[in-house]
């Protein structure tokens, strides 16, 4: 399926019928419904090393952020997770090095093992106590 639709200035393309990759760019403001469908996860390694990407908006209709999602997007410095939220995936912004804050929503109840590693210059708000915070 290669059928390509653009939100908002952003390109999209197909992967199947419930999956949609982005071109390059660098400010992406997830949409909350393509073509009629709710988007409710951001997938295993959707942006994953996508190093134009700067800044990313999660909206609320989103309740997971997938394994390694964010991997490696190293020029990503800001990220706004609206409350609806309530996972984020190992390694879900691992090697993310220009990522300087992020702030966890009350909706968040776990983050996987290694979802901040080599974020040397993080610093992070969590709204509530995580219910599940596996280690490194």
């Amino acid at each position: 399926m290669c059928e390509k639709i653009e939100i908002e200035g952003i390109k999209w393309s197909y992967v199947d019928s419930m999956t949609v990759r982005i071109s390059e760019t660098s400010e992406v403001v997830v949409p909350s419904k393509i073509n009629d469908c709710i988007v409710t996860e951001i997938g295993d390694e959707a942006f994953c090393d996508c190093s134009s990407l700067e800044s990313i908006t999660i909206p609320d209709s989103v309740t997971k952020i997938g394994f390694r999602a964010f991997k490696g997007c190293s020029n990503l410095t800001s990220i706004t997770i609206l409350e609806g939220v309530t996972k984020i995936g190992g390694g879900a912004f691992e090697d993310c090095s220009n990522l300087t804050s992020i702030t966890i929503p009350k909706s968040v109840t776990e983050i996987g093992e290694s979802a901040f590693d080599g974020c040397s210059n993080l610093s992070i708000a969590v709204k509530k106590k995580i219910q599940e915070l596996q280690n490194k």
